[in-house]
């Protein structure tokens, strides 16, 4: 009699003496542990991925700007190191041909804080900006509202929060007097965001020209440098106009990590202007970098780098002209997707493609559940 030759199976059983559910093998783990090793390595390298400043546009001269600002030290409200920023943002902003240039002060005013550290108001009178205006090719189409803060967080230089954004506006005045885009350009330099965007609320509220902003591009820091993120979007036309940027990195959970949960300890100007301008249902994204957080709001914050300045340049002028073909009459909408793909692309859908694809990504995950589980017994006995 031949018997015939073959691997015996051992059995497994759990405490009860009931089988116990097949374990997943040790190849199957290691090519999960390769893929996701390799999805970080491909983040980690997008991250540092240099992109240059447009044709045209002096990123040294920016960057320039921000090491000058940054070499008066801090500028908190008040202080004659501010003033001396200021100034010097006026004389560089008034080189620039055919922009109308001012020097403009708030009046009175209040600024109502419901929800931060269980609410309290913010109070000001006589707050400086600088404010330069850019008037696009067609009539009558609105403005973009490009902007900045040259204060600074007490004891800290702010060379990345906000000075190498103050350097790109100021170089952006040259830029685009020489590319016009279709609607105006508006460039605030303000000089009171630490102490609770005060400047952004005044200018919303205040000046003359804040009925004619239909976008809002905000520049800001969380590190020192860096790809630029865009960690928030005002509108789904705004997010759709983004598909295809190479300049930038950014997400749609970053924006809902803010709306459910940051935006009571880390307000920036962008939220401001949406809710205090006069124009409602106005478009935007928040722009900021996040590389080296370590030195944020303190004296390390002291690094201008070429390689930053050109990638801040570069997602400026691109969202701008992005920004062109997006209706500013269209209705705010939430549900809207956007991604970057390993920093390569950024990716973008509708509120109703985000509901299809998502459901029918739950559905298909739900299916292949139950096949792998068997019958709702043996489901429910390898979950204990």
């Amino acid at each position: 009699m031949r018997m015939r030759r073959g691997r015996l199976k051992k059995k497994t059983s759990d405490g009860d003496g009931g089988a116990a559910p097949e374990k997943l093998p040790t190849r199957s783990w290691r090519r999960v542990a390769l893929v996701v090793a390799c999805a970080c390595a491909a983040e980690s390298l997008s991250c540092r991925r240099r992109v240059p400043a447009p044709a045209g546009f002096d990123a040294e001269r920016a960057a320039t700007h921000a090491r000058v600002l940054a070499s008066l030290g801090p500028r908190t409200v008040g202080e004659r190191a501010l003033d001396a920023g200021l100034a010097y943002a006026l004389r560089e902003a008034r080189r620039v041909p055919d922009a109308e240039v001012e020097e403009w002060r708030s009046g009175r005013g209040a600024v109502d804080h419901a929800q931060f550290l269980g609410g309290f108001v913010g109070v000001y009178d006589d707050v400086a900006c600088v404010v330069a205006r850019l008037k696009g090719r067609a009539e009558g189409k609105g403005a973009v509202l490009l902007n900045a803060h040259i204060d600074s967080a007490a004891n800290a230089p702010g060379a990345s929060d906000d000075l190498l954004a103050v350097g790109v506006l100021l170089e952006a005045l040259s830029y685009f007097s020489k590319n016009r885009p279709r609607r105006d350009i508006i460039v605030l330099i303000n000089g009171a965001e630490e102490t609770h965007q005060l400047a952004a609320h005044a200018f919303a509220t205040q000046h003359p020209a804040a009925k004619d902003v239909r976008f809002v591009v905000n520049l800001e820091s969380m590190g020192s440098g860096g790809r630029e993120f865009i960690f928030r979007c005002a509108g789904e036309d705004v997010a759709l106009a983004l598909r295809g940027t190479t300049q930038a990195r950014g997400s749609v959970l970053a924006e809902e990590l803010f709306r459910a949960v940051l935006w009571r300890a880390a307000r920036t100007d962008y939220a401001e202007f949406l809710r205090a301008l006069p124009h409602t249902g106005v478009g935007g994204v928040d722009v900021a970098f996040l590389e080296d957080g370590y030195a944020y709001h303190t004296s390390q914050d002291r690094r201008v780098s070429l390689k930053s300045t050109g990638s801040e340049a570069a997602t400026l002028v691109d969202v701008v002209g992005r920004l062109e073909g997006v209706n500013d009459a269209a209705e705010g909408t939430h549900g809207f997707v956007f991604f970057d793909l390993l920093g390569v692309v950024v990716v973008g859908y509708s509120a109703t493609v985000a509901r299809f694809v998502h459901g029918a990504a739950a559905l298909a995950g739900a299916v292949e559940a139950r096949r792998r589980a068997g019958s709702p017994a043996e489901a429910l006995q390898a979950f204990g």
